[in-house]
């Protein structure tokens, strides 16, 4: 995944897609923000700091999740500064029902795009970390969205973060 800086500017605090401008919708105990890098490097894309849109897709504030992932247009943005540059391992922290698993989903960072399977995890209270890919940062703001990427079959999956870990 390679973002660019022009695109990576984006403010996601009203989103256009083609000719429909939509709001993120609220919720009790989840705050978008722009979320800053932590001393060890790391940043970490919470749900209670996502900006949450879709008729379905909401913040389950007792699990610290996003869920109910299942209709095409749910999905989840997140805005961020990277302040060093350099390649980072990207991992979602989620749980995935045996019966859920196999539904395809998008990572977009700016014009960058990675399409993926979600694996199972056992069960919606099971949740494990998964790699995802290394991609390059340059150091300043980001905007990273997650969205299903094909029809969903029961629910895409229950997320409580995206982790950017700088590598070695």
């Amino acid at each position: 995944m390679k973002p660019t800086p022009s695109s990576a500017t984006e403010r996601p605090s009203e989103v256009t897609y083609g000719t429909v401008s939509e709001r993120p919708k609220t919720f009790a105990g989840n705050r978008p923000r722009s979320v800053s890098q932590g001393l060890d490097g790391t940043i970490r894309l919470d749900a209670a700091s996502a900006e949450v849109y879709g008729p379905a897709l909401t913040f389950k504030g007792k699990f610290g999740n996003l869920g109910f992932w299942s209709s095409p247009s749910d999905h989840a943005s997140w805005r961020f500064q990277a302040d060093l540059a350099g390649v980072y391992t990207l991992a979602h922290d989620y749980a995935c029902d045996d019966d859920s698993a196999g539904n395809a989903y998008e990572v977009r960072i700016g014009d960058a795009r990675l399409r993926r399977i979600v694996v199972a995890t056992g069960a919606w209270s099971t949740y494990r970390s998964l790699f995802v890919c290394e991609t390059p940062l340059f150091a300043g703001p980001h905007r990273l969205e997650l969205r299903p990427a094909s029809p969903i079959r029961n629910a895409l999956l229950d997320l409580r973060a995206v982790v950017l870990t700088p590598t070695p």
